[in-house]
């Protein structure tokens, strides 16, 4: 399939506990959603949220109220859909739980994967060359997830980069489906997401 029918979009409805607003397909309305995101904020009554945009990516914090700690929790999100539709073929998240543990980068892609063998991949060709496994860690209705955590030099990597990246898994007719990511302006994203994590 070639990458030029594709497009990657920012949208303030990328995050991954809640796939269920991205498109009919990748999710259902779930209730009380389990833990599935790089947010540790479920829920944000008498909280703040922000949005803010860089390329195709979108840094969102949230800082909740009514939780014992007002810590903000971000990540970087990405949502992948094919041109011309509202369907959403992915979800990307980039961003950690705690202060103290590495960058994780978490995707979510519709039900309907298959799940044996190895998970989903992203790759990255080019001057500086990229082949992250990310292994699933669970399904819900709302989609599944795979997740890895991201290395020193592959941060460094995806912040030099000027290629498209691709992100490559198997359905359950164990067919690959390859979707291109852009990382246009996540440089410039991750610094702001280091500076909002230093606050």
């Amino acid at each position: 399939m070639r990458n030029d029918i594709w497009v990657s979009i920012p949208s303030s409805i990328f995050a991954i506990w809640i796939v269920a607003t991205a498109s009919t397909t990748m999710a259902q309305n779930v209730s009380n959603p389990p833990n599935s995101s790089l947010l540790s904020v479920a829920s944000n009554e008498g909280g703040s949220r922000t949005n803010t945009t860089f390329g195709d990516w979108t840094l969102r914090c949230e800082r909740n109220a009514g939780m014992q700690s007002s810590r903000q929790v971000c990540e970087l999100g990405q949502m992948v859909r094919k041109q011309g539709e509202k369907t959403a073929m992915a979800q990307i998240a980039i961003g950690r739980v705690d202060s103290g543990n590495p960058l994780h980068l978490t995707v979510v892609v519709p039900m309907g994967v298959t799940l044996q063998g190895r998970g989903a991949k992203m790759a990255m060709e080019g001057k500086e060359v990229v082949s992250l496994d990310l292994p699933w860690t669970r399904c819900i209705p709302g989609g599944c997830f795979a997740s890895a955590a991201l290395s020193s030099d592959t941060i460094r990597k995806f912040k030099a980069t000027t290629v498209m990246a691709s992100l490559t898994y198997r359905d359950m007719d164990y067919r690959e489906v390859k979707l291109p990511i852009s990382f246009r302006g996540f440089g410039e994203a991750l610094e702001a997401l280091g500076r909002e994590q230093g606050n």
